[in-house]
């Protein structure tokens, strides 16, 4: 008899998955936050301590509303993930199984390139995942290097299935990508 080895997925499982990719989120802007704070207090010290003359009141604005910008943009970022933890707590996504048209493995995304300025990171290329249905799941290589979608990117082949996962509200968008060859999906 034939004993299937696949994780099993369901619906709590994946939902377990997408409040876990909403806390990340949540993690690493709060750090952002921290550390932007603190690197802008610092700098504002530095630069007020050396003197009235070299830190007028202009400087004095430009940093308010720099610090000002750091604390909307993560707010906005943090705010965002709740909502995501919300929309996973609600079961607002659905999971469809989808046939693989083309993988593309290691791409190098020049705009990564250029925002990381390292030209030899990992963080700069990405496996490109395109589905029977016309929608995209991109994977940045250095976020899931050694992990099954690293290893689905290596070894899939057009034609595989694919369990897709998005938001009710998103449909285009896939948030999470499981192959088909690891993982069983019961609803």
């Amino acid at each position: 008899m034939y004993n299937d080895e696949r994780e099993i997925l369901n619906r709590n499982i994946i939902c377990k998955k997408l409040k876990k990719e909403a806390q990340r989120s949540i993690y690493v802007y709060m750090l952002i936050l921290i550390l932007g704070s603190l690197l802008e207090g610092m700098m504002y010290l530095v630069l007020s301590s050396a003197g009235s003359e070299r830190f007028g009141t202009l400087e004095k604005v430009e940093f308010i509303i720099g610090f000002g910008a750091l604390v909307a943009i993560c707010l906005f970022f943090l705010i965002r993930a709740l909502l995501l933890i919300s929309k996973a707590v609600r079961g607002e996504f659905t999971v469809l199984e989808e046939s693989l048209t083309r993988v593309e493995e290691d791409r190098l995304s020049i705009f990564q390139t250029v925002l990381t300025g390292h030209p030899f990171s990992r963080a700069n290329y990405n496996h490109i995942f395109r589905f029977d249905s016309g929608k995209t799941f991109v994977a940045n290589c250095g976020e899931y290097q050694n992990t099954k979608i690293a290893t689905a990117a290596r070894f899939s082949l057009p034609g595989d299935k694919f369990f897709t996962v998005f938001y009710n509200d998103r449909p285009e968008k896939i948030i999470l990508l499981f192959s088909a060859k690891t993982h069983n999906y019961k609803a």
